[in-house]
């Protein structure tokens, strides 16, 4: 049985919005059609300090002779 995935939904914590244009740019590049919902949060600071963002994705599974 084949089985692809659709993104549903993505949401980007980011511990400073001035790069957000380079993100969305890296966003189109991946995923160019289809694109899901997708929420940027601005916060103050993640657990692991050397990062710049973390980011949250739901898929949906799809399965059968369509998939």
């Amino acid at each position: 049985m084949k089985q692809s995935f659709q993104t549903a939904n993505t949401i980007l914590y980011h511990t400073s919005m001035k790069e957000i244009a380079g993100f969305a740019k890296v966003k189109a590049e991946f995923i160019s059609e289809n694109f899901p919902a997708w929420t940027a949060v601005g916060v103050t600071e993640l657990v692991m300090p050397e990062l710049l963002c973390e980011i949250r994705a739901t898929a949906v599974i799809k399965s059968g002779a369509g998939a």
